[in-house]
């Protein structure tokens, strides 16, 4: 059975929460620190180009 898709978006470190979730999804965690606002808003991004079912957002303000 293939695993559903989900991204991880967040301008904290989310390294181990991804490695907890990589048992139930196939994760997308975008390179470089706090690159949520870019992946969200360019088209061309590979949060687009992955297609995820679910994006969780995790943010630290």
């Amino acid at each position: 059975m293939d695993k559903r898709k989900a991204a991880l978006l967040s301008n904290v470190t989310v390294d181990m929460i991804g490695q907890k979730l990589r048992n139930e999804f196939q994760i997308y965690i975008p390179e470089g620190f706090d690159t949520w606002i870019q992946e969200i808003v360019n088209p061309d991004s590979g949060l687009f180009l992955f297609q995820p079912e679910t994006v969780f957002v995790l943010l630290d303000f």
